[in-house]
């Protein structure tokens, strides 16, 4: 049995993976800037990534704080949110995103090597 919720979070994982992670660090890189309003950032990501839109930003920033917590922080000042990379390397966050979709992977396996097949109860006669 297949759990949606860690099925949602590995596609996550992979839409970071594949281009979203690159497209921050590098505009952070370009601005040299630790700390950005979500906002400025979700207008450049979704001119680069068309089908990104801020909602989607929101979840995946969300989910990249909840596994690097110690690079990633995501604070509310004012009204606004902001986002705020340690230690913008691309490398390091990589890393961190890949480990964090391995496990998911492995633990995806097993639960579904867990599933046991249904045993088959003996028939019933009736005694009428």
């Amino acid at each position: 049995m297949r759990d949606p919720a860690i099925d949602r979070r590995m596609e996550l994982l992979q839409r970071i993976l594949h281009g979203l992670l690159r497209c921050i660090t590098t505009y952070y890189a370009f601005k040299k800037v630790r700390s950005m309003e979500l906002n400025v950032l979700g207008d450049q990501v979704t001119k680069s990534q068309s089908s990104m839109n801020r909602s989607l930003l929101l979840e995946h920033v969300t989910l990249l704080c909840e596994i690097v917590p110690s690079l990633v922080t995501l604070t509310e000042i004012a009204g606004k949110k902001y986002l705020r990379i340690e230690e913008n390397d691309y490398a390091t966050l990589e890393k961190f995103v890949k480990d964090e979709l391995t496990r998911l992977q492995s633990t995806q396996q097993t639960l579904v090597s867990e599933v046991k097949t249904p045993v088959k109860k003996p028939a019933m006669r009736a005694l009428f």
